[in-house]
This record gives C-alpha cells, sequence and structure tokens, in this order.
C-alpha cells in the first residue's frame, strides 16, 4: 500500500539518500515521470478521467555516489490503485530494476519469500532488516 512507511523504514530511506519533491526535479530520474496529469482508468464504473496528480508519486529517493546519479523506485512511493490488481505503474518500475532490495520491518513475522517479484530483469535480491544501533 501506499504511505504505510514504518519509523524503522523512513530510517532505512534516510540512509539511502534524500527524500525528494518529483515534480519540478530536474536531475535524474530514473524513469519516474515528472509530470503532473495522468490518465486514470476506473475498471469499476469504466470511466476514463484526466487526473490531476503524480503519475509516479509525489516523491523519491535520491542519491549520488562516485559521480553516479541514483533514483530509488521506492514501493511505498509509488502510486498504490485500487482499481488495478497489478498495480502497473510499480511494476513497469520496481519489475525492471536489475538490483531490488527488500527491507524487512522488525516485527513482520513472515519470512521473505524469494517467489513473490518475479521479473526477467532482476538479479539481486539484497535483503535488509532494520537493526536498531542506539
Amino acid at each position: 500500500m501506499q504511505g504505510t512507511e514504518s519509523p524503522e523504514f523512513e530510517k532505512f530511506l534516510s540512509l539511502l539518500g534524500d527524500k525528494i519533491t518529483l515534480k519540478g526535479w530536474t536531475r535524474f530520474a530514473g524513469g519516474l515521470d515528472l509530470k503532473s496529469t495522468r490518465l486514470k482508468i476506473d475498471n469499476v464504473n469504466g470511466c476514463t478521467n484526466l487526473e490531476t496528480g503524480d503519475r509516479s508519486g509525489k516523491y523519491s529517493v535520491f542519491t549520488e555516489f562516485s559521480d553516479y546519479e541514483i533514483m530509488f523506485h521506492v514501493s511505498t512511493l509509488l502510486p498504490y490503485e485500487e482499481s488495478d490488481p497489478q498495480q502497473i505503474e510499480r511494476k513497469k518500475h520496481i519489475g525492471n530494476d536489475v538490483v531490488v532490495i527488500i527491507f524487512q520491518d522488525p516485527d513482520c513475522e513472515l519470512p521473505w519469500d524469494p517467489l513473490t517479484i518475479s521479473s526477467r530483469f532482476n538479479r539481486k535480491e539484497l535483503r535488509r532488516s532494520f537493526i536498531d544501533i542506539n
């Protein structure tokens, strides 16, 4: 779901980079849409609307490392569409990433199942559980 970041996940994201606003962003975008209008198809009512919003979400996480600009595709920052059971907007970004970082909250009781993500492009999956060092 969107907007369900735990404090531990927020802290982890801050270690990766800076949370930036996509609208008006002028640097490397990692394929994220920086425009503010999108076509929304309502599968329930069969309506098509031009909606003002952020197609790739409002925020993302960005950093620089050794002259490389890196934009992270953060699942909870990408739009979640109730009417889209396949979550195409999320899949088109995360499904095409070569490296996927899996964050597991400390209170999560379910083990990570690598078969959860299937893609021809994902080559490495890094799983990270948060350990509070304070």
